[in-house]
């Protein structure tokens, strides 16, 4: 899958934690330093790194930078 996530699309991905391996939907807030994976707001975190082969799906947002 090779398409460009911007800050405010949505993505649905496989959240890969200490704890647990869970599906879900989050909006992107920005990007991890000197890489391309998107963060997220996610389990009380404001900057969780998405892996780019951790993605399921991407939801254009209407506001893009």
């Amino acid at each position: 899958m090779i398409e460009t996530i911007n800050i405010g699309d949505r993505i649905t991905f496989r959240a890969l934690t200490r704890w647990s391996n869970e599906k879900a939907t989050r909006v992107v807030n920005g990007y991890w330093p000197y890489s391309s994976n998107p963060t997220v707001r996610y389990s009380g975190c404001g900057n969780f790194v998405v892996g780019l082969d951790e993605i399921i799906s991407i939801e254009k947002g209407a506001y893009t930078q």
